[in-house]
């Protein structure tokens, strides 16, 4: 498990709380000016617990922590929350791949959590990929999923502007547009495949 926090008091806290949970095996990490993800290649983990309120940490590594499950898809994240009212940010880890939430105040419950996303038991899990899936898809409209699938089919954005009847300025506003939806980084080809693996449209 990595722990991605940067308050050291609830850092130095969690550890000690888990050091009494043999079972569970954790790194803490500090986020400073480098990014979380590298960190999959070092360790073999299968859970993130990563504080959804880093004090003076870029928004971007904390997306880069939510996208770690594009180089490793049974990576797990867990949010670990003071809010007690903060669906803005929940709606948006979930949209990213978060697999669950606890809140600081139930910390105990952690152990757990972190045992039912290893085993792919937890309860919530399924239910909350379904209403993800879901979001996801009212986020996009015909003219968005059509796009999609031609850029699917490998067509060049020339093609697409014939295609649909528009300009390629046209396009490639739309194109941006989805990319901002969606907080993409990564290739228009890349965010196809995985709007197919979130269920948005087939192949």
């Amino acid at each position: 498990m990595l722990y991605v926090e940067n308050d050291e008091e609830w850092k130095d806290g969690l550890n000690v709380f888990l050091s009494g949970y043999e079972d569970i095996e954790w790194i803490s990490y500090t986020p400073t000016a480098g990014h979380s993800s590298p960190i999959l290649y070092q360790h073999p983990l299968h859970v993130i617990v990563v504080d959804t309120m880093l004090e003076g940490y870029n928004p971007s590594e904390l997306q880069a922590a939510f996208n770690s499950h594009i180089l490793n898809s049974k990576v797990k994240i867990i949010m670990f929350t003071s809010l007690d009212q903060g669906n803005d940010i929940f709606n948006e880890a979930f949209l990213h791949g978060a697999y669950e939430y606890v809140r600081k105040s139930d910390f105990d419950l952690l152990p757990n959590m972190i045992r039912e996303a290893v085993n792919h038991s937890n309860k919530f899990g399924v239910q909350l990929m379904e209403l993800v899936h879901e979001r996801r898809k009212l986020l996009m409209n015909e003219d968005d999923s059509r796009l999609l699938k031609l850029i699917l089919e490998r067509k060049s954005q020339q093609q697409i502007a014939r295609e649909l009847s528009l300009s390629t300025a046209a396009i490639v506003k739309q194109i941006n547009r989805i990319y901002q939806t969606f907080n993409w980084k990564k290739s228009s080809e890349e965010l196809v495949d995985r709007c197919v693996k979130w269920g948005i449209f087939d192949k």
